[in-house]
């Protein structure tokens, strides 16, 4: 892959201690639950090579401008912290749709979707027991309506439901969730996972589940476009690198588009394979047994954290949390893997919200929080085709050399949510937009790349723009700058 930028990265300075982090954690010593030496000794620190957010690419690159942007970070235990898990939404002039739940139908895909190909599968898990009842009271868990007949896409080895109210795909079949953690494979809002209920598939047998995909901009929409930013690299290359099956790559309508900012605020397009399939795009044995250890180490670690936790404590480690962990880990030695780690990072506010009312709720028997799935389907239907800015708090996970696991609470800033629904075809849901730059923002990439290149600055804003710009252009210009400085150092 060639679009990455081979220059070397460095780590980002630390924020000012006086942070609002700090001034919270100082106010809490007085609730006597931490001491204040602990307070006074987790003032944010400089990145080392283990801390996720460095060379996978969340913000601590030189640029700033990466589509996740660190606000603060402490690094309290997990029982000092107090529990704050709210998420941020920036004010919108729009009312968006939030209580009404609308099925629509893909028109954009070469099947028909009418009725079940018998080649591939022969279950209707939507009408065949013992599944039907169990999708429909995960449906239900989700808060979902029964879905009419005439709105379930029948598709090759899954059932599927366009909400087009917001701006999500539910996928209800045979899947394996763990298989498929991979940057480079759009990764779901969430899942019910029944794994009392397994059916065959591929030679395995797979769990029925239900799960949530958010809607992204469609490749065929960005060929398409007339103005479109550069390929972030290879997806196919990603896949391969990563130890990830790539036999749905180079069908058509498996791919999409998820946009981010790179290291100079500008936009570049990363590739992902969505509808993915386990027989064909599976993880390979070692590295299915990398990610699994380190999801199963990450729970008993949070579990342990729990159990030893003041009475009251809750562990702030979800399924979105680990998720966000495992990606960050285990592939961010991966050369240029960092956009796609990043495109990753745009739904994860959404994430947080759908984990924060199903997290813990068994499949088909459990009751979700009421006012939490509320507030995600309603933050679904607000970010549907309207671009919102968010912040929200992680928990990034840290191992010593001796083997134990910390963690650290992370606040990040993502600017510019978004779900589209290319499914319906319409040109109002073809309308891309571009990624919105505050002015602090553009101010702080200034500041990052002089403190980077020095003198070397102005250099580095031409090789920029000769990047971006016409090729032939960029040379003409480049020929025609050269020459006339010439002329004036012979004059």
């Amino acid at each position: 892959m060639a679009t990455d930028d081979p220059k070397t990265e460095k780590t980002e300075k630390p924020p000012a201690a006086d942070s609002a982090m700090m001034r919270m954690a100082r106010a809490y010593v007085d609730t006597g639950k931490v001491d204040k030496a602990t307070v006074e000794t987790a003032a944010p620190q400089t990145l080392s090579e283990d801390d996720i957010f460095g060379e996978a690419g969340f913000g601590a690159e030189a640029g700033v401008p990466s589509e996740v942007r660190r606000v603060l970070q402490a690094t309290l235990s997990l029982r000092s912290l107090p529990k704050d898990a709210e998420i941020k939404i920036a004010p919108s002039t729009e009312n968006a749709p939030q209580g009404k739940f609308e099925y629509g139908w893909c028109y954009t895909d070469h099947k028909t979707g009418k009725e079940i190909r018998k080649d591939y599968r022969t279950v209707d898990y939507m009408n065949d027991e013992p599944y039907a009842t169990r999708v429909h009271a995960m449906l239900e868990q989700l808060g979902l309506p029964a879905p009419k007949d005439g709105e379930i896409f029948r598709g090759t080895h899954h059932d599927l439901l366009f909400l087009n109210s917001h701006g999500v795909v539910v996928r209800i079949g045979p899947q394996d969730i763990e298989d498929l953690i991979n940057p480079g494979i759009l990764q779901p809002l969430g899942w019910f996972e029944d794994g009392d209920n397994k059916i065959k598939h591929g030679g395995r047998e797979l769990p029925l589940t239900v799960a949530i995909y958010p809607g992204i901009e469609l490749s065929n929409q960005y060929y398409d476009a007339k103005q479109k930013p550069a390929l972030a690299g290879s997806l196919y290359d990603i896949l391969s690198a990563t130890n990830q099956g790539t036999g749905d790559v180079c069908s058509e309508g498996n791919t999409g588009i998820i946009r981010v900012l790179d290291d100079d605020g500008q936009e570049v397009a990363v590739q992902l394979l969505v509808d993915a399939d386990n027989e064909w795009n599976g993880a390979s044995k070692d590295m299915r047994e990398k990610k699994t250890s380190r999801m199963r180490e990450q729970s008993a670690s949070a579990a342990q954290s729990q159990s030893g936790a003041q009475a009251g404590a809750a562990a702030p480690l979800s399924k979105g949390d680990i998720l966000f962990n495992t990606l960050s880990t285990v592939f961010n030695a991966v050369k240029n893997v960092r956009y796609w780690e990043k495109a990753y990072e745009v739904h994860q506010p959404l994430r947080h919200m759908f984990w924060e009312a199903f997290g813990d709720v068994p499949a088909v028997t459990g009751l979700p929080k009421a006012e939490a799935r509320t507030r995600f389907w309603e933050t679904c239907a607000a970010v549907t085709n309207k671009p919102r800015e968010m912040t929200l708090p992680v928990w990034q996970m840290k191992k010593d050399e001796a083997g134990h696991i910390s963690y650290h609470r992370q606040e990040i800033h993502v600017p510019h949510l978004v779900l589209y629904r290319p499914w319906t075809g319409a040109d109002a849901d073809r309308i891309i937009q571009p990624i919105k730059q505050s002015a602090g923002l553009r101010a702080g990439v200034n500041k990052e790349h002089l403190n980077k290149f020095g003198a070397g600055y102005q250099e580095h804003q031409m090789d920029a723009f000769m990047r971006g710009a016409d090729k032939n252009l960029g040379q003409r210009l480049m020929s025609l700058g050269r020459r006339v400085w010439r002329d004036i150092r012979n004059f």
